[in-house]
């Protein structure tokens, strides 16, 4: 398990005012940040989220801006990266 998706990490995190997201697995962080809008955090994922989890989370907190931190993605995951930003509308 990657030091990020741990959960002595998510208290860490929320202790630095973060809310801590799980969807099937995967901690995503997310901060608002006044006059930039709200910032999510996926941080070193097993895999990435489905779309159909994450657009409504987007959705929800207002994210104007997601950080996707993690070396090598496969095939997969990059193509499901890809319809979620296609499908993702402001």
């Amino acid at each position: 398990m990657e030091l990020q998706q741990s959960p002595l990490y998510a208290r860490y995190i929320e202790a630095l005012k973060w809310t801590v997201i799980h969807i099937d697995g995967t901690q995503m962080f997310y901060k608002h940040i006044p006059l930039a809008g709200g910032l999510l955090k996926i941080q070193r994922p097993q895999k990435l989220p489905p779309a159909a989890k994450l657009l409504p989370i987007i959705k929800k907190y207002h994210v104007k801006t997601i950080g996707l931190f993690r070396e090598r993605f496969s095939q997969f995951n990059a193509e499901c990266l890809l319809q979620l930003i296609s499908n993702y509308q402001i």
